[in-house]
């Protein structure tokens, strides 16, 4: 345990040695999570890349947090539907691959809309999630970025 946090707190002081403030490594880290979380497949790194430049955040660490974070969204497409409809008060029928296959064989054009359908679904149930866990995450890391910045200069004055 100790090994591994002493490699965390060598990254962190990398990051913050490069002039990134704890507020940029915050907003870099809670807008790579959401992003890459938006119940979309193939948005993700163009979205991220447009964001970090945009805002001049670090872009390296965003890019590897999203496609660390890819599976977990993989694994969270399908709740977040759920989520909505239960929001919207409706039943799902394209939640499995051989339902899909079949629709589209039947009729592409109500497929699609259907489709578009749960991923409005999914999409509320991302909005009710991840952007409020988006907010408390980027509070609770700017203020244990800066604690620990202080706490690093405060290191470097004493000895």
């Amino acid at each position: 345990m100790k090994k591994w946090s002493k490699k965390i707190t060598q990254k962190i002081n990398v990051i913050l040695n490069q002039g990134l403030t704890p507020y940029q490594l915050a907003l870099s880290l809670v807008l790579s999570l959401v992003i890459s979380l938006f119940p979309v497949i193939g948005l993700t790194t163009l979205v991220v890349t447009f964001v970090a430049a945009y805002l001049k955040l670090n872009f390296p660490i965003m890019i590897t947090l999203a496609y660390i974070m890819e599976p977990i969204k993989l694994l969270l497409i399908i709740p977040f539907i759920k989520l909505g409809a239960k929001i919207f008060n409706v039943q799902h029928t394209l939640l499995s691959f051989t339902a899909i296959k079949s629709s589209f064989e039947t009729s592409a054009l109500a497929t699609i809309e259907e489709l578009g359908y749960e991923l409005i679904c999914g999409f509320m149930g991302w909005t009710i999630t991840v952007i409020p866990l988006g907010f408390v995450l980027f509070f609770t890391l700017k203020r244990l970025f800066t604690n620990y910045q202080n706490l690093r200069e405060k290191r470097v004055f004493v000895h």
